[in-house]
């Protein structure tokens, strides 16, 4: 580090004293996406009860995940998410249509 910051010359503007060493705020690590979370959720009460309130509250929780996703995040768990609100639909749908 001395050989980087010459001695110090009265001539430098440089205030060698107030120099402070920045360090970087701390992040905490938690990946997990709620939406994303709510809407597997939903989506999976909505299949296993075939009730279609359930099944859309899946779909809109999948739309906020997928609107408030970074280019740098994780694509698994929206997947799944996506995967299970389509399978809430078909079926509570198909319900519907058939009069099963």
């Amino acid at each position: 580090l001395s050989h980087f910051m010459p001695a110090h010359d009265p001539s430098d503007p440089r205030r060698h004293s107030d120099v402070r060493l920045q360090l970087k705020p701390l992040v905490s690590e938690d990946n997990t996406d709620w939406m994303a979370m709510l809407s597997f959720f939903f989506g999976f009460l909505g299949i296993m009860l075939k009730v279609r309130a359930f099944t859309l509250n899946s779909l809109m929780f999948c739309i906020a995940s997928l609107v408030n996703l970074k280019a740098s995040e994780d694509w698994k768990q929206n997947l799944s998410a996506i995967s299970i609100v389509m399978m809430g639909l078909i079926i509570t749908y198909k319900k519907e249509l058939t009069g099963v």
